[in-house]
């Protein structure tokens, strides 16, 4: 039995094209990516194990580096010493 993968080659096009597009806007918006730097690494293992996500965790310590707001509705996040904007 013979698969096609014409459908999912189709998604993957789309799914780029939609990258694409939201990047433009983002860029548009003034919004830019914030690449994960060593302090923001290291930063992470000050912080306390109020939440077991690694990801969250990095934007935690990213958010206190460099002084930013953090937007979430993450309840667990709400724990940590870091300015937040409830989403």
């Amino acid at each position: 039995m013979r698969r096609s993968t014409g459908g999912v080659k189709a998604n993957c096009q789309r799914s780029r094209r939609q990258r694409r597009r939201s990047v433009k806007r983002l860029i548009r918006d003034g919004i830019l990516a914030l690449p994960v730097q060593l302090d923001h690494a290291l930063a992470v293992a000050d912080l306390p194990d109020f939440h077991r996500d690694t990801f969250d965790r990095m934007l935690v310590a990213q958010a206190r580096c460099e002084r930013m707001t953090f937007v979430t509705a993450d309840e667990a996040i709400f724990r940590y010493d870091v300015e937040i904007l409830r989403a």
